[in-house]
């Protein structure tokens, strides 16, 4: 591998994506994250540079690990988790929105909440393997924010509800941290 570790770090290269790729990667081989997806070549990050390349028989999605191998690439590192979708018009094809998302906020606005469709966010995210964050905008503009919050938390599911306002800037710290 001829990336520095901490080149990668940043990008959420650890220990776990290490060992997969050493399981399968040729010698030479480096990793690098897919950071785009344009049907027939992608754009990757590789800890210094956005590159293009090919994937040869395989498909990567989205923050994906791949193997990088003479510009190609070779292989998918294992993924830790996986968003995905029915594809739309095929009810037996899925389609893979993102893959190796550790946090997934589900951001509504006070003004806005739908509990249901919080729900359905949450379901999303925990199926995908990602810890899911409730993230509740615009609190300033909302009288009622302490009774939101309640009824939020019972879905949520011991998840973190995080009320916000880019106004007053309540709440913004707990997302940076």
């Amino acid at each position: 591998m001829s990336r520095p570790t901490s080149q990668l770090a940043s990008l959420g290269w650890d220990r776990h994506f290490q060992d997969k790729f050493m399981e399968i990667a040729p010698p030479g081989a480096a990793p690098a994250r897919v950071i785009a997806d344009y049907g027939a070549d992608y754009l990757l990050h590789d800890g210094d540079a956005v590159l293009r390349a090919l994937a040869r028989h395989v498909d990567p999605a989205v923050g994906d690990w791949v193997v990088l191998d003479g510009g190609d690439i070779r292989g998918i590192v294992e993924r830790r988790t996986l968003f995905s979708r029915r594809a739309a018009g095929d009810l037996n094809r899925r389609q893979i929105l993102a893959t190796n998302v550790d946090v997934a906020f589900v951001v509504v606005a006070a003004t806005d909440v739908n509990v249901r469709r919080v729900e359905r966010y949450l379901t999303i995210a925990w199926q995908s393997g990602a810890s899911p964050v409730v993230v509740v905008t615009k609190a300033d503009v909302f009288e009622s924010v302490a009774a939101m919050r309640v009824e939020l938390e019972s879905v949520a599911a011991g998840s973190p509800v995080i009320v916000t306002s880019s106004v007053t800037g309540e709440g913004v710290d707990a997302i940076e941290g």
